[in-house]
């Protein structure tokens, strides 16, 4: 299930989604079903870790210095799920009463385009948080600066900030507009592949040159690292029987013959490169293909669809 991030109301829609606790019949509408098997989410440790870091992160803001952090991690480790989810729940379990005559908008989750500058990125929570997005940078800043606490902003998230990329080291305008931007009224997440290499931490820059350096002093690191066997053998048992827990709740009639075949799970693991994001595309893929053709979710159809040469059926 596709969600457009900066919609609201589709947060809302896979809230609801991925709540369902009703099964589903045997003959119920496959798209039905492949809709709530795609909002599937299955909470692991590292939504935990999420969590411990954002906490830190809100409880090391002070008044002038802002801290803020960065989440790392390879392509399909999860990431943007992970936020997501958390932005979903932040935005559902905060108080909805208006604040100052606003709607109260606690979190604001925005994407970063290749080659955007300052400017753009200023204007992309502007557009989410549905205030004016005309101006020039230093309009747009201050214009969020009184406009975000009226909302009841707390948090906002950039996701694909490793898109934020300097040309040179001698081109330190972005660093230099990202660390004014950190001076905003609330607690800024980043996340992103390769954060290292981003505005936000590339070290380098001319003689006496200091954004980067208290951009870099300023940031926590939350690094999430592919799946690993045997290391992560506890972790991938646990996420799997979870989510086979789930399948059994609303599909009782699905069988899945393939969560005792050790050695599948391992090739799985392999031809996934351990990406978290990966497998459960995979599962879930599997899960619906043996749905709509009543046939039960095999090591076979799971390892085909994990192939690189394999395209799953829309």
């Amino acid at each position: 299930m596709l969600v457009n991030i900066e919609d609201r109301g589709a947060w809302h829609e896979l809230d609801v989604l991925s709540s369902r606790r009703e099964p589903f019949a045997v003959n119920d509408d496959p798209s039905h079903v492949a809709q709530w098997i795609h909002s599937v989410y299955i909470v692991t440790q590292r939504d935990a870790d999420l969590l411990r870091a954002i906490q830190t992160t809100l409880r090391r803001n002070g008044a002038t210095k802002r801290h803020w952090l960065a989440v790392d991690g390879a392509a399909n480790t999860g990431k943007s799920e992970m936020l997501l989810r958390f932005a979903i729940g932040f935005q559902r379990d905060t108080d909805p009463a208006p604040c100052d005559d606003f709607v109260r908008l606690p979190i604001i989750y925005v994407q970063a385009d290749s080659g955007q500058q300052g400017a753009g990125l200023l204007r992309a929570i502007a557009e989410f948080a549905g205030v004016p997005s005309l101006g020039n940078e230093d309009q747009l800043r201050r214009r969020l600066a009184r406009v975000l606490p009226r909302l009841g902003t707390v948090i906002v998230i950039v996701d694909d900030a490793h898109m934020l990329r300097r040309a040179s080291d001698r081109a330190t305008r972005l660093s230099d507009s990202l660390r004014a931007t950190l001076r905003l009224p609330v607690t800024f997440i980043f996340a992103g592949a390769g954060m290292h290499g981003s505005a936000l931490l590339r070290i380098g820059g001319p003689e006496g040159y200091e954004s980067t350096d208290q951009l870099r002093s300023r940031h926590t690191m939350l690094k999430f690292e592919p799946l690993r066997l045997p290391r992560d053998k506890d972790f991938l048992r646990r996420l799997l029987g979870d989510y086979l827990k789930t399948l059994g709740a609303l599909l009782p009639h699905l069988q899945t013959p393939f969560r005792s075949d050790n050695a599948a799970l391992t090739k799985l693991i392999d031809l996934t490169g351990g990406k978290i994001g990966a497998v459960m595309g995979v599962l879930k893929d599997g899960t619906i293909e043996a749905y709509r053709s009543g046939t039960p979710l095999t090591s076979e159809l799971l390892l085909t669809l994990a192939s690189p040469e394999t395209t799953p059926a829309p």
